[in-house]
């Protein structure tokens, strides 16, 4: 992981010697290990996320669409050009394929090696976001599908959410299929062929949240229905966690729903977030706790492997149905009690704390006692008391995962709510955001 993501990492300056890496035995090898793991009695549905992790990130001659690339690329071209930080934000948040163009474009000036850095940007962007044919039909070669199931005529003309239902059905058939297979060949086939499917689905699925603002609340449940089958199929979630999950979206597909309803489902979808996270660090946490005594940049596994996988759609999914939830009950905001609109809650929590307005987020000196308003999420931040970021935020920013992990109240703030809120800068004043969606922002008092 810290090779493909930290360009090279100790092999940053070796890796381009002659014979310092032998591709054709880092291949044969790491195939080898890993044909033996897939028939090991241990590597049972339990660690399915496991094996299918080691198939991600071993050499083995396959290949897997490099979202992990695409971001450490972007997050390397901002550090050399700060005016690119908006693009970045956008490429970590919502990848389109209209961002390419962008970043071709801010590429212009540069030249030599630079310029060459954001033509592989843009490439990248194109890669993980254009709809592609290919990969469901590797899936259906392999025997994932039944015949009668397969679609006719081209597959590149599916709609996107014909695309990402398939993707999402032939992900949980992958892994249904495990059970039933017992050579190594055709099980590191079918594992190394659910990558394909994740990047299938991943594509479809930004195609989809294109069309969110429009959708209607009964589209995106289905939408969000079908991307749970993806999570199971990756390893996400497991079969009992599924089943929960499926029992909340039948209950919110009933007829009539009342809000109280709408809000409670709906809590227990955002479940789905912690749920992938403690599977992930289940298996890693411990591991990457010992090396990150030595590289500390190893704790970005986790953030960024959610953030690259189907989990990142669906929660922009949920993130939007929450939002309307709150319309709906009219969840009280109030700013130094006066009521508003425009605050969107990300994690519950009661802070106190001084107000403080950043505008350069990297070379601040944060205390843990501050409530900081922030321009934009950031990769690392200290733990403070509270967080608000300016414009729109997503349940699986880099910012919200640490505020969920450290229990910090966050929430995002509309921009034209952010001059008001300045002009208490530097006042001692209290930050309180409920599970149900309630704010409030006031002064200091008993």
């Amino acid at each position: 992981y810290l090779i493909k993501a930290d360009d090279g990492w100790i092999l940053r300056r070796a890796r381009y010697y002659r014979g310092a890496i032998q591709d054709e035995d880092e291949n044969r090898q790491g195939e080898a290990l890993l044909r033996e793991l897939t028939v090991q009695p241990e590597m049972n549905d339990k660690n399915f996320l496991l094996l299918r992790e080691a198939v991600r990130l071993l050499p083995h001659g396959g290949h897997h669409v490099p979202l992990t690339e695409m971001r450490q690329l972007a997050l390397d071209i901002e550090q050399q050009d700060p005016g690119f930080t908006s693009l970045r934000i956008k490429l970590h948040t919502w990848p389109e394929t209209a961002d390419a163009a962008q970043v071709r474009l801010a590429g212009r000036q540069a030249s030599g090696e630079k310029a060459n850095r954001y033509q592989r940007l843009a490439e990248l962007i194109e890669l993980v976001t254009l709809p592609s044919g290919q990969p469901l039909g590797d899936a259906y070669q392999l025997g994932l599908g039944q015949s009668a199931d397969r679609p006719q005529g081209d597959e590149a003309e599916l709609s996107a959410f014909i695309r990402f239902s398939r993707a999402s059905q032939l992900l949980q058939q992958s892994r249904a299929a495990r059970d039933r297979l017992s050579d190594p060949h055709r099980q590191l086939d079918r594992l190394i062929n659910s990558l394909d499917l994740e990047h299938a689905f991943y594509r479809s699925a930004n195609q989809l949240l294109q069309k969110l603002p429009e959708a209607s609340r009964r589209q995106r449940l289905a939408w969000i229905e079908q991307g749970l089958d993806a999570l199971y199929g990756i390893g996400f979630l497991s079969r009992r966690q599924l089943s929960s999950q499926q029992q909340a979206i039948r209950a919110l597909l009933k007829k009539p729903l009342s809000t109280t309803t709408y809000q409670r489902e709906l809590s227990h979808l955002t479940r789905i977030s912690r749920w992938a996270e403690q599977n992930l660090r289940f298996h890693f946490e411990q591991p990457a706790n010992r090396l990150a005594r030595l590289e500390p940049a190893v704790n970005n596994f986790f953030q960024e492997r959610l953030r690259s996988s189907p989990l990142m759609p669906l929660a922009l999914m949920i993130d939007s149905l929450l939002n309307d939830s709150q319309q709906l009950r009219g969840a009280g905001q109030s700013m130094f009690e006066q009521p508003v609109t425009g605050l969107q809650p990300l994690n519950p929590g009661l802070a106190r704390g001084r107000l403080e307005i950043v505008t350069d987020p990297v070379g601040h000196k944060y205390q843990a006692d501050g409530i900081y308003l922030l321009p934009e999420t950031i990769a690392e931040l200290p733990p403070v008391a509270g967080i608000l970021t300016r414009n729109a935020g997503n349940s699986l920013s880099h910012i919200q995962l640490l505020a969920r992990n450290l229990g910090i109240p966050n929430l995002a703030i509309a921009e034209q709510m952010v001059a008001e809120l300045s002009q208490h800068a530097g006042e001692i004043i209290v930050l309180a955001v409920s599970p149900a969606g309630v704010v409030r922002i006031e002064a200091d008092s008993a």
